[in-house]
């Protein structure tokens, strides 16, 4: 007999409406493998859904229209989770500075569906 295994624990972090709303029906898609903790638009948000213990944090790199690189350490000390950047912005050294402040991975925002999943299962597993 096979044991249950639990969920990966997702939070989505990002200012745009649709893009927390796609990315949300995309999770919720993969239950009972993923389950959705919480939508957040603005940073104080991801830090009190943080709280939640999400396994992945899927962060927008301008989270409020600003650097969010900074917030991945609190997220991280919140949570106890990874961050998984997910970003539009293609500048490799803003991609670098968020994997210094303890990001574990960048994914680009027009990534097909099936990269941000294998994405989010790879950051989970420690990837």
């Amino acid at each position: 007999m096979g044991m249950a295994t639990k969920p990966i624990r997702v939070l989505l972090a990002d200012d745009s409406q649709a893009m927390l709303w796609g990315l949300g029906k995309l999770v919720e898609g993969e239950a009972p493998h993923m389950a959705l903790v919480g939508r957040a638009r603005h940073a104080d948000d991801a830090l009190l859904y943080a709280r939640l213990h999400p396994d992945v944090i899927v962060l927008d790199l301008t989270l409020g229209g600003a650097g969010s690189a900074e917030l991945i350490p609190g997220l991280r000390a919140h949570s106890g989770g990874r961050v998984l950047i997910h970003t539009g912005i293609g500048d490799r050294r803003l991609h670098e500075d968020a994997m210094l402040f303890g990001a574990a991975g960048v994914i680009g925002a027009h990534a097909p569906a099936g990269h941000v999943l294998a994405a989010i299962e790879c950051v989970h597993a420690g990837g």
